[in-house]
């Protein structure tokens, strides 16, 4: 009787340490799994930025729109501007606006959880409004929000 109780309390304890010790370490890996995803993605959505802003920069508007959800919707001071609007707008602008620069982008804040990010950056804008014939130069903060479509980032929004 005294060996079964020895070796229920000696072996017991080898039992339990055993089964805790790979759930413990499917948890590390599924959390550092979920981290490296988070990286993956924060990459890819600065790549989506750093490449709307340089096709600003070029007066790319193909280029920037490639960048943009066809779900694109926000709201404006002139109502909700939708994917055509907001192309629509941008050409109009690209008609008005000459010698732009742009320099000094830095994301301030990205923020992903799941297939949804918001991202916030800020850069310097320069350029020559023909419409009011004078020069623009200003520090332009954005904030985004973006999704995943598929397995592409878009921008799905701005807000103001």
């Amino acid at each position: 009787m005294k060996r079964e109780i020895v070796f229920l309390v000696l072996f017991l304890p080898v039992q339990i340490c055993c089964k805790v010790t790979p759930v413990l370490a499917q948890g590390i890996e599924a959390t550092f799994a979920n981290q490296i995803q988070q990286d993956e993605n924060s990459m890819v959505i600065k790549k989506v930025i750093e490449t709307l802003i340089q096709s600003l920069a070029n007066r790319d508007l193909d280029s920037m729109m490639n960048q943009i959800s066809k779900n694109y919707s926000t709201k404006s001071g002139k109502g909700i501007i939708d994917y055509e609007r907001f192309k629509k707008d941008f050409e109009k602008w690209l008609n008005k606006t000459v010698d732009i620069s742009i320099s000094d982008l830095k994301i301030l804040e990205l923020n992903v959880s799941d297939n949804k990010a918001t991202v916030l950056i800020e850069y310097n804008f320069k350029g020559y409004d023909l419409d009011g014939l004078k020069e623009i130069n200003e520090v332009q903060k954005r904030k985004y929000v973006l999704i995943k479509e598929v397995d592409t980032w878009k921008i799905i929004s701005r807000i103001k």
